[in-house]
């Protein structure tokens, strides 16, 4: 069935417009400053500022983790924070282990109720051409590098992996080993990796957090998730316009740490809505990068 969410304010980076925007099969058919001519039913928005769907790090499923335990996280820490698409890391250790712990998390999240990216997580030393061939094997593009110090990345034979990195195209992300965000070693990752020509991300996500356009860009999941978009899935979030300011419509002022959205939809489904958060076991389904990002620069081969 078809339906127009009107006089909505929708939020695209930092910026809000008046838009009505027709649902139709669980996707955005049109978004438009008004839908006046359309004769199907309308919800009337104009009390809520909207926001594409959020993409969020999740780094705390397990292999032995209950369905209780599960359930629980997935609805406190995950959809009842807007997020509607997560990315789920697997630790491993060496090429050898990622096909059965790929295999072990797949099962787990069979009963996730939210779309979700695989990555995989190592030590940097275990970054070795036939790891990345495994990797894409399982359909992963994202790899979260772990640091202790500047160091470790800077000794690494990087132009070891271009051969392997042009057929099959992987985003590395730095993931330190310890608790506290680093700006300065994220700002010395991102200046080495950039002279390397290794396609990265310049600095490190934090889990359970939205993250921005720009990054999901750099990853190669925007345009798929985390934008409200011309024929996207139907995902996306709708804030109260009193609890994010007095003057939302002309300075706009929404922090995703501190704002929590009151409805989440993902696929013209209810996940949350106020404080009822809803857990579907299986509405969840597994998508893919094929290829990195357009708006990402090219792999250098020299």
């Amino acid at each position: 069935m078809a339906y127009i969410l009107d006089h909505v304010l929708l939020w695209r980076e930092g910026k809000t417009k008046p838009a009505s925007i027709l649902i139709e099969a669980d996707r955005f058919r049109m978004i438009r400053s008004q839908l006046d001519r359309f004769h199907c039913m309308k919800v009337n928005l104009e009390d809520y500022v909207m926001t594409g769907g959020q993409v969020m790090l999740d780094s705390c499923t397990e292999e032995d983790q209950s369905f209780a335990s599960f359930k629980e996280h997935m609805k406190n820490n995950v959809l009842g924070r807007g997020c509607t698409c997560f990315i789920s890391i697997i630790p491993v250790n060496r090429s050898k282990e990622i096909a059965v712990k790929t295999a072990k998390r797949r099962q787990i999240l069979i009963n996730a109720p939210a779309d979700h990216y695989l990555a995989l997580k190592c030590p940097i030393k275990s970054l070795t051409p036939s790891f990345i061939y495994e990797a894409k094997k399982q359909q992963i593009s994202l790899i979260f590098a772990e640091l202790n110090n500047e160091s470790v990345y800077q000794s690494f034979t990087w132009p070891w992996l271009r051969d392997a990195l042009y057929l099959h195209p992987v985003t590395f992300i730095p993931f330190w080993n310890h608790r506290e965000p680093n700006p300065k070693l994220d700002r010395q990752w991102s200046a080495f990796m950039g002279r390397t020509g290794i396609p990265v991300l310049p600095h490190s996500i934090h889990p359970l957090q939205p993250l921005k356009i720009a990054d999901l860009r750099t990853l190669g999941i925007d345009p798929e998730k985390g934008r409200v978009r011309l024929n996207g899935d139907a995902d996306y979030n709708l804030f109260t316009k009193n609890t994010l300011s007095d003057s939302v419509e002309t300075k706009p002022h929404l922090d995703y740490d501190n704002h929590i959205p009151t409805i989440s939809i993902q696929r013209g489904r209810v996940l949350k809505a106020g404080q009822a958060v809803f857990f579907k076991p299986g509405f969840g389904e597994e998508k893919h990068i094929v290829i990195r990002s357009s708006y990402s620069s090219p792999l250098s081969l020299i």
